[in-house]
């Protein structure tokens, strides 16, 4: 067996030149250069990181400090760190351990989990689990108007509020 085995597999004007098993599956312009990495499809897409993978789509990149890191596909993501995953149109991650996905043109930066049409930034249909805490940063001087049945909020004073079906009340917790 040699070393640096690499495969530009159909496509036109792919490079797999500088790692070592690298993959490329198709398209255009695209550069595997990190050792074992890989690049199924798509256009001028570049992974430099060992054990990187590009799915597809068009001019993302994985930088060489991110090893083990993955875009799955849409255009101009940018992972630098390693373990991250970057999906969508114009992500950057740089920080270890990250996950983050927007598409402008779908969800105007809405991300749901269980539904196919969030309505806020995160969405969930289903239940929630948080191991450690969960931070709420102050919402301002006031409780926000009108607000929806079930809000819960922090103000400036650091009061906590929950929205019923009444209006905003304060919530008092016995020491």
């Amino acid at each position: 067996m040699r070393d640096n085995i690499s495969h530009a597999v159909g496509g036109y004007a792919n490079a797999c030149t500088m790692g070592s098993y690298t993959t490329i599956g198709g398209g255009y312009a695209n550069q595997a250069l990190g050792n074992y990495s890989a690049i199924s499809g798509g256009y001028t897409n570049i992974d430099s990181a060992n054990y990187g993978f590009i799915g597809g789509g068009k001019e993302n990149v994985i930088r060489l400090t991110a090893l083990y890191s993955a875009i799955p596909g849409g255009s101009n993501n940018r992972v630098e760190d390693q373990y991250s995953f970057a999906f969508g149109n114009g992500v950057t991650v740089s920080s270890d351990y990250t996950t983050v996905f927007y598409n402008s043109a779908v969800h105007s930066g809405k991300v749901g989990i269980n539904t196919n049409s969030p309505t806020a930034e995160l969405e969930v249909n289903g239940t929630v689990k948080i191991s450690q805490i969960l931070h709420l940063e102050s919402i301002g001087a006031s409780p926000p108007l009108p607000g929806e049945q079930g809000d819960i909020c922090v103000t400036d004073d650091g009061k906590l509020w929950y929205r019923d079906a009444s209006g905003w009340r304060e919530v008092h917790l016995d020491p």
